[in-house]
């Protein structure tokens, strides 16, 4: 957003312009901290000093008396999201919710349960957002869907499930990770700066791990549809190719991300284009449900790919 200020002359020699208080409060300056100016060509660019945020420990409370555990996980997950290093969860029917509560805790990276007693759990998060690298955790997470896509298109008719829904938590682990990473950089200037990224950066990022989340929730589907079924041995063959096809575009549209390969990028989106057709026309040929079930998840997954192209060339 741009926003305008009017000069003020100040004495002989010196003018004075104000600052936006909402700039003020998001990088949390009072009145005689210092700001930093630094000339580039026509702009003069204003940086505050960087301060230890005193509200690293900020705590919160969720209570347990009364609600559906969904309504609890979904409460602590979103208190995770916005950045709250503490999470103190009570209640008189806690020791009930226990056990679910610590999974959910569980697959939150960095957290760490410090107490717990019959009423009450208290976490702390004891990782530093300005020391992580969002690109690595998207690598991590592209390794991990790598290696459920190689399990599934290797062998479709054993039995993953187990395991490839088992990296699947990890990839919604990292998944959460990278999004508080980024609400906080949104949020807090420091950590932007920490991370070198800039507003653009934080959306695009925001695009590819949520695409990436929902591959991996398709690889799963698409792995568990292989197991369901019993292929008509017609129908196998075909499937199975596919299953593999759409592998190498995976590959593919990764390559041209990590690389930043526009015009390979591009590429995804007729390559997208034709898988989709042929995945109806297999779609006109059968009528068995299950096997109509496994080519509407491949196509899901398609058009997941396509839209990993997409944010690679936007």
């Amino acid at each position: 957003m741009v926003d305008f200020r009017r000069l003020i002359g100040f004495g002989k020699s010196s003018f004075v312009v104000s600052l936006p208080k909402s700039w003020i409060e998001k990088n949390k300056l009072v009145k005689g901290d210092l700001v930093y100016l630094k000339e580039q060509d026509h702009e003069l660019v204003i940086t505050s000093q960087e301060k230890e945020n005193t509200n690293k420990l900020e705590k919160v409370v969720v209570t347990t008396d009364g609600k559906e555990f969904d309504t609890v996980k979904a409460e602590i997950i979103a208190l995770y999201l916005k950045g709250y290093d503490m999470i103190e969860i009570k209640g008189s029917d806690l020791k009930t919710k226990a056990p679910e509560i610590k999974t959910v805790l569980h697959d939150l990276a960095g957290v760490e349960l410090l107490e717990q007693s019959s009423d009450r759990i208290l976490t702390k998060n004891l990782l530093n957002l300005k020391e992580i690298s969002i690109d690595s955790l998207i690598r991590r997470v592209d390794i991990i869907i790598r290696s459920m896509i190689e399990d599934n298109t290797a062998s479709p008719h054993e039995d993953f499930n187990e395991s490839i829904n088992e990296r699947d938590f990890d990839v919604n682990r990292l998944v959460l990770l990278t999004k508080r990473v980024l609400r906080s950089a949104v949020v807090d200037a420091h950590v932007a700066k920490s991370l070198a990224v800039q507003n653009i950066d934080l959306f695009k990022y925001w695009q590819m791990i949520d695409a990436l989340e929902m591959a991996a929730d398709e690889v799963k589907r698409i792995s568990r549809s292989f197991r369901e079924v019993e292929l008509m041995k017609q129908n196998s063959k075909e499937l199975e190719k596919m299953n593999k096809e759409l592998r190498e575009l995976y590959l593919k549209v990764m390559k041209a991300y990590h690389t930043k390969d526009v015009g390979l990028g591009y590429s995804i989106e007729l390559d997208s284009k034709n898988k989709m057709h042929a995945l109806r026309t297999m779609l006109r040929k059968n009528s068995h449900n299950s096997v109509m079930r496994l080519i509407f998840h491949m196509r899901c997954f398609n058009g997941v790919l396509r839209d990993l192209g997409r944010i690679t060339v936007n």
